[in-house]
């Protein structure tokens, strides 16, 4: 199936920004990966320009908490893509969560830990750079955001800003994309759900966590998450 020019533009704009941050930052640079579809479609581009042997550590924050399907992802694509990853967490804050019993606090702990943990991996492994896979159409809180993002201590990447959710399914799609088995339902669905299947997802009730989740968002964006 051959793509529209108008996603090949997208891919172009893509390919351009990983290439600048890759000449930029040789060795020096990283690329975020959470098992998400984002996140494996921004790994397949990079691959696509730096080849199959080409050196760019994935670094994976890892909360101890991420479903089962996303650790055997990981270990399917250091298997057969050869990837190098930084696999990081923070054990301090990972023995709170432990201990805590209540659902909301040990959510807020949940991303203060990624936020130590990136922070430190920046640290420990010298990063000046990271690719990041945020997207305009994700939320509120990105729309401000631009392709290169200095931060105090380095510089964050975003090349798919650009891609809608419908552009991600495409390209997952179109590519054959590696994902994990929970997020094949969203390529195999149609754009906008019937009615019953919006009924049945209480649509009403997701658009205001989905605030809730920008203003959160937000908060994490200014303490230096992605």
């Amino acid at each position: 199936m051959k793509q529209s020019p108008f996603n090949q533009l997208k891919i172009k704009q893509s390919l351009k920004i990983i290439t600048f941050g890759l000449k930029k930052y040789p060795r020096k640079i990283a690329i975020a990966w959470s098992g998400g579809l984002d996140s494996m479609v921004l790994l397949h581009l990079t691959r696509s320009v730096i080849g199959d042997k080409g050196y760019l550590p994935v670094l994976f924050i890892d909360s101890g908490y991420e479903p089962k399907e996303t650790y055997e992802l990981l270990q399917k694509l250091i298997k057969y893509w050869q990837l190098s990853v930084i696999r990081i967490t923070d054990k301090f804050t990972l023995r709170q969560i432990r201990k805590m019993k209540s659902k909301t606090k040990r959510k807020g702990l949940m991303m203060k830990m990624k936020i130590r943990a990136l922070k430190k991996a920046i640290k420990e492994y010298r990063l000046k750079a990271i690719f990041a896979g945020i997207r305009w159409e994700e939320q509120e809180a990105y729309q401000s955001e631009v392709y290169v993002s200095p931060r105090k201590n380095h510089i964050r990447f975003y090349p798919l800003l650009h891609f809608t959710r419908k552009d991600i399914l495409s390209y997952i799609k179109q590519f054959d994309i590696p994902h994990r088995p929970q997020d094949g339902w969203e390529i195999q669905s149609p754009r906008q759900p019937s009615l019953m299947q919006r009924i049945l997802r209480r649509e009403t009730l997701i658009q205001p966590k989905q605030k809730a989740r920008e203003k959160v968002s937000q908060r994490l964006r200014i303490k230096g998450y992605f």
